[in-house]
């Protein structure tokens, strides 16, 4: 299990992310979502002296301070929050019902503005949307629901790291994406009941088949794929699909397998209850 302090430690030897498309993103992003990106980018402006704590020269505890006073003045919209949240939702259903319709690879616009707006409320200090990845979920949605939960909690995490926006929305977009290969094996992964040893390795190939889809997507940014093929890689060798250790695994990965994990946690299963985050930190640190 990846260890929170060798993700602090640690930087992957691979290069720095260029999202693709910059402006057609954003200008498609107005156009997608006009209601979240409009207000985002209000707020954005009226406090912009958080960009500037953030990339700007200040240090320590005048930067932090900088920042308190910008988000204590920001009074983010909770209603706006669980939006965002709902329509991240129906954006991954409908991504992972083209996948099962087995119909041309699907269009990620809707992911990389939805990832957007996230990245921005995230960075703006909006707690409401990090406080809805703690609800309950469904058989029926639990594989979207988690999706988006590690989405929110691992931009969440890369902003602590002090990853920039460019960072950010690639680590988004590979988290939001990172299950999708459990699209092939979801028929044995909802048995309600233990798997025998012939379906775990069923369930083990779910990496393989994710970043084989995506790999298809034109102009994809090759960290999400990392993160979908990596994301069950472990330090110290023993995890899947190819054992890789220590920098062989994609920094991204790292953060989204320790996120993976906490966010399973924190939600009941059918042969345990959930952990509350504390409890759940504590099994991560144990792992």
């Amino acid at each position: 299990m990846v260890r929170i302090s060798d993700i602090l430690k640690q930087r992957g030897e691979f290069p720095e992310p260029e999202p693709p498309g910059k402006k057609k993103s954003e200008e498609s992003a107005k156009e997608e979502l006009p209601e979240y990106t409009e207000k985002i980018e209000t707020r954005a402006n009226e406090g912009a002296h958080i960009s500037k704590a953030m990339t700007g020269g200040e240090a320590g505890a005048e930067k932090e301070m900088q920042v308190a006073r910008a988000i204590y003045h920001m009074q983010l919209d909770l209603e706006e929050s669980k939006r965002i949240y709902q329509r991240a939702l129906e954006i991954i259903k409908e991504i992972l019902d083209k996948i099962e319709s087995k119909t041309t690879p699907p269009d990620l616009k809707g992911v990389y503005e939805i990832v957007k707006v996230i990245a921005e409320r995230i960075v703006l200090g909006d707690k409401e949307l990090i406080a809805l990845t703690t609800g309950g979920y469904s058989e029926d949605n639990y594989l979207y629901v988690h999706l988006v939960n590690v989405c929110i909690l691992s931009i969440d995490i890369g902003l602590g790291l002090g990853y920039n926006k460019s960072r950010l929305n690639e680590l988004g977009v590979g988290a939001f994406l990172h299950d999708i290969g459990m699209t092939k094996v979801m028929d044995i992964a909802q048995q309600p009941r233990q798997l025998n040893e012939h379906e775990l390795e069923e369930i083990k190939k779910h990496p393989i088949y994710g970043s084989d889809m995506l790999s298809k997507i034109e102009n994809i940014q090759k960290g999400v794929i990392y993160v979908a093929k990596q994301e069950h890689e472990r330090i110290n060798g023993t995890g899947y699909p190819e054992g890789l250790k220590d920098d062989q695994i994609h920094e991204y990965a790292k953060i989204v397998a320790i996120i993976d994990v906490y966010e399973a946690l924190i939600h009941p299963r059918s042969y345990r209850k959930a952990k509350g985050p504390h409890e759940a930190i504590k099994e991560l640190l144990n792992m």
